[in-house]
């Protein structure tokens, strides 16, 4: 009777962890596009202090990306963007891109409704 109930709380746990991962890929909205360059902003750096009271240096690189249907904004960071600064990416050329796009929500200050606004955020991408 005991070995049968601590099968059934590890399955439980089992089930839980699978729910967080699963619930945390759902907020993520992970994705992978074919995508050409159209434009690439200047690098742009800014300080940021951690919770632990540490200073930190944010580098940052929009891009404005297409996949032929739909075109919208993304932003590489860290040492990505200083590769990208450093090298930038051509415009004629097809590139594979890994992002993670972000849904932020809050209140407006000044009208008290609801905003939302996407974040997309340039995981990886690399030349095809």
């Amino acid at each position: 009777m005991k070995w049968r109930f601590e099968k059934i709380r590890v399955y439980n746990l089992l089930f839980t962890v699978y729910r967080l991962i699963f619930n945390f890929q759902l907020i993520l909205m992970l994705m992978e596009k074919l995508v050409r360059v159209i434009s690439q902003g200047a690098l742009q750096q800014r300080n940021w202090t951690s919770p632990k009271g540490e200073n930190v240096v944010i580098s940052s690189v929009e891009l404005v990306l297409t996949d032929g249907i739909d075109t919208f904004t993304a932003e590489v960071t860290d040492q990505q963007a200083l590769a990208i600064n450093n090298e930038p990416l051509a415009l004629d050329a097809l590139y594979g891109a890994q992002l993670r796009m972000n849904i932020r929500e809050w209140e407006s200050q000044q009208t008290h409704q609801t905003v939302r606004a996407t974040n997309i955020k340039v995981l990886n991408i690399a030349r095809i």
